[in-house]
């Protein structure tokens, strides 16, 4: 065996015996360990390779070091040797990560564990751990609720009235709610990485299949906020309504917490100490009074500092998961800080009981170490990486300081006591155009073309028409509009009213529309307009009087929605394929989102009107800002909560890999100059 006798091994004796004892599979004459020919490790376990002693056999035994189990989802292949499992588990309940373990491992002697193997242990083990944590909590959840019902009656719905403390800590993000009994009742987690999505990101390439924890894509600040009012509302499924919540001066909280649930939920804030030791009596009217004018704002909030509450049981469970998740090691990028937060919680519920059953090395490892580190020291004194550590350093707080400008005050002590309403509104975050998804039909398809006519050629054009024909079938109606019809659309379309060929025809109300049976039958639209231009890329005109006039040698009454149909139909059916209009083709739902986009558009336009009026800026600069759903009062609120900055903040947000509206600073000082002379 060679160098291999001098490594110290991991060893079942069990296992060892028996398979040692069973003899060869050939001929079971008895298997000395002595002429073992090769070892295949896998983490702490060994794949012996025995030969038969009895010359006349020689067949090659395969002998296991320890027990070994196979995954759930792969009955095949090589099998998984319990102690790895069982290492990955006691790294996870130790709060170390695999550097830590394989500098324990070859301090003794032993193999180092490959990284990918301890990953892929802890993959399977940290379900198990996570699964233990949330029974826990819904185990104290039910203890916690046998200790509020007395003195109390049951809600209406069955719920239980109960009080519990919250706090926040940082990996990247844990949340815990404590209570009277001192343990956990549910806890949440936010990231905002995923290391394999990251590195498939950089690659160009789509990430590979994996567990991805990734579920924040907001500002730090926000995060505790989301997690209390998840907690408070997740609480209900135990029957449990969190009635108090105990916690410290911010408010923003507490203000979502009661968006989001029906019943009424009080706050108490906590003490750290109070000394009461009282002098001789103050004797000054004037500064009686000045005293009065500083205690006003909390006299009125007697009520809420009066439980004092305590939330220091959060604190313990903060620092339980910073032993098993130390903030100076970044867990964050995948699951492993989610199984780490899960073992935290089960060990505050549970207690230790919690964890189921479960040289020459050493040299080479610290030497592969250095080697690492050198490669590191060396790459960190570049000037590439210093730059780039600047542009990321420099990118992340701009993108910090425009997200916390868009979204208001999230976590900041006495924010209830403000009575500026406006700290906590956001601001919306960059409106997305609807994407065009083709149609994909799966039966034969059956083209019936369409037309309209409007009553104005803009944004707020309403249909005073349609006609529909398939094959020698043809359908018309007229529709009242809403608003009138503008007089350059009378002018264009030679109406002032509904009426064809000098007779008013019967129209009916949009409001009696079935869209919802429409959508039932058809699959969606083609615009053949850019089907046209595919087909015909050095035309100049695309009208339909032109394309009629160069392509049928044909004219016809170009205002007229069953004219214009029956045209188009020629058109269509002669010359773009069904290929061809199915790649300019978009669906029902893209219709109604692209409706509701520029409904939004129009809305956020208007208000914009008076920086138009001032010439502050152009109607394509306002339709520009329109277009990522800001209106007047979005670009107020930048501007107060953050100046200059913070109104450029907001304009010059990357969305898309552009500026949401705008780079421009002599653009964004103009718009400025107007909230400046306000």
């Amino acid at each position: 065996m060679g160098e291999r006798t001098m490594r110290k091994r991991v060893v079942e004796l069990d296992v060892w015996a028996k398979a040692l004892d069973s003899g060869c599979q050939t001929c079971g004459n008895p298997l000395q360990l002595s002429n073992c020919s090769q070892e295949t490790t896998s983490g702490l376990g060994s794949f012996l390779y025995i030969t038969c002693s009895n010359s006349d056999c020689g067949e090659i035994n395969v002998c296991l070091t320890n027990k070994t189990h196979r995954a759930s989802n792969k009955p095949q292949g090589r099998p998984i040797f319990d102690v790895n499992t069982k290492l990955a588990a006691g790294m996870l309940h130790a709060g170390i990560g695999p550097t830590h373990v394989n500098a324990l491992l070859t301090s003794i002697n032993l193999s180092a564990v490959g990284q990918n193997t301890l990953k892929a242990r802890e993959r399977e083990v940290g379900p198990v751990i996570e699964a233990v944590a949330k029974k826990s909590c819904a185990e104290a959840t039910e203890a916690e609720k046998r200790c509020w019902i007395d003195g109390q009656e049951e809600a209406g719905s069955g719920n239980v009235k109960i009080g519990a403390s919250y706090d926040t800590g940082w990996q990247k993000r844990g949340k815990g709610h404590n209570s009277l009994t001192g343990k956990v009742l549910g806890y949440s987690t936010r990231t905002k990485r995923c290391a394999v999505c990251e590195a498939a990101l950089r690659n160009g390439c789509a990430p590979r299949k994996h567990d991805c924890r990734k579920n924040w894509t907001g500002s730090s600040k926000a995060m505790k906020t989301n997690v209390v009012t998840e907690l408070t509302v997740s609480a209900l499924q135990h029957h449990a309504q969190v009635n108090i919540l105990v916690g410290d001066e911010e408010s923003s909280t507490i203000k979502k917490v009661r968006k989001s649930v029906t019943h009424g939920v009080e706050k108490w804030y906590f003490h750290t100490q109070i000394t009461p030791v009282w002098q001789k009596d103050l004797q000054y009217p004037k500064l009686q009074k000045d005293l009065e004018a500083v205690v006003e704002v909390f006299a009125k909030n007697a009520e809420k500092l009066a439980p004092l509450g305590s939330s220091q049981a959060n604190e313990s469970l903060n620092n339980s998961v910073g032993r098993k998740a130390p903030k100076i090691h970044h867990y964050g990028a995948s699951e492993s800080n989610n199984y780490r937060v899960a073992c935290a919680i089960s060990q505050k519920n549970l207690g230790y009981s919690y964890v189921p059953e479960v040289g020459a090395h050493c040299k080479v490892y610290a030497e592969r170490l250095d080697r690492k580190r050198s490669r590191l020291i060396a790459w960190s004194k570049t000037r590439k990486y210093k730059k780039k550590r600047r542009e990321l350093r420099e990118k992340r707080s701009s993108k910090v300081r425009q997200l916390e400008n868009r979204e208001g005050i999230q976590y900041e002590s006495g924010l209830g006591w403000n009575e500026n309403s406006d700290s906590t509104v956001e601001i919306p975050p960059p409106t997305v155009r609807p994407e065009i998804k083709q149609v994909t039909p799966t039966t034969a398809l059956k083209k019936v073309t369409i037309d309209l006519e409007t009553s104005t050629r803009g944004d707020n054009a309403e249909i005073c028409e349609i006609a529909i024909v398939e094959g020698n079938d043809q359908f018309r109606v007229y529709i009242l509009p809403k608003c009138g019809i503008t007089a350059g659309a009378s002018a264009m379309n030679k109406h002032g009213v509904l009426f064809y060929d000098g007779r008013p025809v019967e129209a009916t109300s949009l409001d009696n529309s079935r869209f919802d049976e429409f959508c039932e039958i058809v699959l969606g639209f083609s615009d053949t307009l850019p089907a046209f231009k595919e087909l015909c890329p050095n035309r100049k005109s695309f009208t339909r009087q032109n394309l009629a006039k160069d392509l049928l040698g044909a004219t016809y009454n170009a205002h007229g929605a069953l004219d214009d149909v029956l045209m188009l139909q020629k058109l269509s059916t002669s010359y773009p394929s069904d290929a061809v209009l199915l790649k300019h083709s978009f669906s029902n739902s893209r219709l109604e989102q692209y409706a509701v986009f520029l409904t939004e558009k129009s809305n956020a336009l208007k208000t914009l009107q008076p920086l138009i009026h001032l010439k502050k800026i152009s109607n394509s600069g306002a339709k520009k800002i329109s277009a990522p759903g800001l209106s007047l009062g979005h670009l107020q609120l930048a501007y107060s909560r953050g100046g200059v900055d913070g109104f450029s903040n907001v304009l010059t947000e990357r969305f898309d890999r552009k500026a949401r509206v705008t780079a421009n600073k002599r653009i964004i000082r103009n718009i400025c100059s107007f909230f400046q002379s306000e």
